[in-house]
This record gives C-alpha cells, structure tokens and sequence, in this order.
C-alpha cells in the first residue's frame, strides 16, 4: 500500500523561501514519477486482462474436446488437414512436402499396421506422429490441436512408431560392396583413392528421460542424460544402419564393437572400409583421421 507524502512542514512559517521552493520540485518530480509508474502499471494490467480474454475465447470458440460434438470434430480435423496441402504449412507441420506426406501415407498403409477408421484417416494419425517427432510437442499440445483425446493420441503415436519400424528392412539397405559408389567413381579428387570406401560412421547424442539411478551412466558430455546413437550412412548422405541405446559415457569404439558382433550388425563387405573420426579405432574396415590435426569443410569444398 502506498505511503501518503506528510506535507505538513510547508506550513511553517520558519522555513526559508529557497528550501521551500527547491522542496516543490522534488515533490513534482516525485508526482511526475508516481504518475508515470502508475500508467505503466494500468497498461500492464490491461494487457493482462486482454490476453485472458483471448485466452478465453479460443477456449470457448473451440471448447473442449468433451463439449463439442463428434460431427463438428471431424469436420475441424478435415480443415485442419486440408492446410497441409499447402507446401510451406505442410512443410511447418510436418517437416515434409505434401507430395513426400502422401506417399508416405499410402506405404505405411500397405503395412496394415495403421489402418482407417470411422473417426480418423491414415493422413491424421501419420500427421500427429511427424507433428509430435518433428517438433518435440506434449502428447496433451497434439491432443488440443488435432481435437483428440490423450489417449487416443498415444495409441496413433505407437501405432505409426510400429508400422515405421516395420519398413527397416526396406530403407536401411546396408552396402553390398560389389560396386562402387557413383559418388567417388564421378570425383576424380577421390577416384580411385576412395573406391573401396562404402559410407561414413559416426555417433550423435539424443536427449533421453531416464531413471534417476541411471542418469549418471547418461550424463556425459552434455548437462543432461543423452544416448550415444550410432549411424552409418552412404554417399547420397541415406542412413544404411542406425543402433540406439548406448549410454552417453561409452565409447564410439567399444559402440563400433558392439554393432559388429551383435544379432543385427553392422556389415563391412570383404576389403571394403568405412570413414570415421578419430573417436575410432584405427583398423583395416575402418579409416580415421589424424588426432591432433584439424580439418576445415572450407578447404576441400569448392564453388
């Protein structure tokens, strides 16, 4: 609660003119501030006020998915899928042309794992999964924006995850080494030095939820717990194999080892080797770079 200023004392008649007037201008000075601090405040007040109204009324205009009718639900999903036939908000969205969204629609169709029913598409459930992936959303944030329930989100979600899983075989096409590969064969800077190069391997953290008891296994390199994911990919810059699940804290090598001796490993052809960096072990299926030595893009790209 604000404290009135006590003016009493400019009534006494002992107080010298100069001392009085040079105590009117503080006064003023100190009105001018209270006025000023007071306008800022109401103008805060009111934006306040302005976005809880707004807030207000996109929550009545589009209720809850409870109080609006099943009818009216679908007709706002089909509006909502309808935005994606253009390019930039589908790019937005999704992460991918609409061109890109159809056929990956119609593939994972053909699996039977995801399936069209009375009250959603194949498209809306492949949308709700690139929308969550894409862009890290909550399961409750799609729940609002597709008008669905929490649950019914999570089983799209999966239902997707598992047809995409599915399609493994048919995308991460490890190289066979019997040819080699069109991008160093046309590159006369690495024909024939590289020629029995089939790809690169390297490792990436991914932020990762775990228990408390195992975070620090996870806490590496970062502040937070990460998982040391694997990859291997070929010139046309396509994965050819993926192993998640490692801790941050292990290795790229003793990760390397792992992908050549598991159930599902990572296949190196006869006389064939892959890039790494000098995380690696140097070794004949292998070629690192030099430690110590520091590589610029700039200086092997030419324009």
């Amino acid at each position: 609660m604000e404290e009135e200023l006590d003016l009493s004392y400019l009534d006494r008649e002992d107080i010298d003119d100069d001392v009085v007037g040079v105590d009117f201008n503080i006064i003023s000075i100190i009105r001018q501030h209270l006025q000023i601090t007071t306008a800022l405040a109401a103008v805060t007040m009111l934006c306040i006020v302005a976005h809880a109204l707004r807030i207000l009324e996109m929550y009545w205009s589009d209720s809850s998915s409870v109080s609006i009718s099943l009818p009216e639900r679908d007709r706002r999903r089909e509006k909502l899928m309808s935005y994606l036939g253009h390019t930039n908000w589908c790019r937005d969205i999704i992460r991918m042309d609409p061109e890109t969204f159809i056929n990956l629609c119609e593939r994972l169709r053909s699996t039977g794992l995801v399936k069209d029913n009375i009250r959603s598409t194949v498209e809306q459930q492949v949308a709700q999964f690139l929308h969550i992936i894409g862009h890290n959303v909550k399961n409750r944030s799609v729940a609002f924006f597709f008008h669905r329930s929490g649950s019914t989100v999570s089983r799209h979600f999966h239902n997707v995850l598992d047809s995409v899983i599915s399609l493994e075989s048919e995308f991460l096409i490890q190289p066979s080494g019997n040819e080699v590969q069109p991008y160093i064969l046309n590159n006369n800077r690495f024909y024939p030095y590289f020629k029995d190069c089939v790809g690169a391997i390297d490792g990436t953290h991914v932020r990762v939820k775990v228990p408390r008891s195992d975070a620090p296994r996870f806490r590496g390199i970062k502040d937070w717990p990460t998982q040391n994911v694997f990859a291997a990919c070929d010139f046309d810059m396509k994965f050819t194999y993926v192993l998640a699940g490692w801790e941050s804290t292990a290795s790229d090598s003793r990760i390397l080892k792992n992908a050549l001796d598991r159930d599902d490993p990572l296949v190196i052809p006869q006389g064939k080797y892959y890039l790494g960096d000098a995380g690696f072990m140097l070794k004949s299926t292998v070629l690192t770079s030099y430690r110590g030595v520091k590589y610029h893009l700039k200086e092997y790209t030419r324009r």
